[in-house]
């Protein structure tokens, strides 16, 4: 199950858009339930200009303790705690590529680890990126 709200708003050389979501998935096995909730926004500025930032808050399953492991006999999935991942990141677009929009960006996460998980995923898990997107006009 899902729902969302979105926003989008012109503005002078850019654009602004937003958009919140919640999803729920429940085993059809054993009823368990987990929730997720996403929040990002976009700003388009002097017209070749992107930056944005995304939250993520997600329940997780047992299933994140077994690593590289194969599932062990009677393993049962369960929800049994929570997830945050924030995102930013900037890019520029530069150059004349007929039907091309390329540009060159970077961006950063960075996630909330509960306690449970800190022993696998480490206390500040952090990635950092750098690309270049090709966008088709």
């Amino acid at each position: 199950m899902t729902a969302s709200l979105m926003y989008n708003r012109p503005i002078r050389n850019g654009n602004w858009a937003s958009m919140f979501l919640w999803g729920r998935n429940q085993s059809l096995q054993d009823g368990n339930v987990g929730n997720a909730y996403l929040a990002e926004s976009t700003l388009r500025f002097l017209t070749n200009n992107y930056v944005w930032t995304r939250i993520e808050n997600a329940d997780r399953t047992n299933e994140l303790l077994l690593g590289q492991n194969t599932l062990p006999p009677g393993f049962a999935e369960r929800y049994f705690t929570r997830v945050q991942a924030y995102t930013t990141g900037y890019d520029r677009e530069f150059g004349h590529i007929p039907h091309i929009s390329p540009a060159l960006g970077a961006q950063v996460m960075w996630y909330g680890v509960p306690d449970v998980l800190k022993g696998t995923y480490g206390s500040h898990p952090v990635g950092v990126i750098a690309f270049l997107r090709l966008r088709t006009r």
